[in-house]
């Protein structure tokens, strides 16, 4: 555990399908992967983000929110604070918060973090996020911090 205090984001990543229409997806389910929220933490000691895909905003729901989510491959830094368009045809992102959080745990089995948001359009309260990896996926549970 660190009192350092680390980045994060919260993107839409908003994917066009082959006919260039944006997909619409509002259920918990990340199997075709179509719009979804990228969640970018930046670890301690790396360059680089451990990100996930969320298929509902977690901003939006009702807290807790404990769904499953599919790690992604990391991702470069510059997504911290980048908005646009993905190479190769692959949609947009949109940043939908941002912040910095400190550690709780960290290891390739769990990570757990108190985040914060920047700016003055977002909640001001802290939020747990807890990601735990069970067999082939990993777990997510969102609260607020009481």
């Amino acid at each position: 555990m660190t009192d350092r205090r680390h980045p994060w984001v919260l993107l839409h990543h908003q994917v066009q399908n082959p006919s260039g229409v944006e997909s619409d997806r509002s259920q918990n389910n990340l199997s075709d992967r179509g719009d979804h929220y990228d969640l970018m933490l930046s670890p301690p000691e790396s360059g680089l983000l451990w990100t996930w895909a969320i298929a509902v905003n977690p901003l939006d729901r009702g807290l807790p929110l404990e769904c499953e989510v599919e790690r992604l491959s990391d991702h470069r830094r510059v997504y911290l604070e980048y908005e646009g368009p993905i190479s190769g045809d692959r949609g947009q992102v949109q940043q939908v918060a941002t912040g910095s959080f400190e550690v709780i745990a960290w290891s390739d089995q769990q990570v757990a973090v108190r985040i914060g948001f920047d700016g003055a359009n977002h909640q001001k309260d802290s939020f747990l996020i807890s990601l735990t990896r069970r067999a082939d996926a990993w777990q997510l549970n969102w609260s607020a911090v009481e």
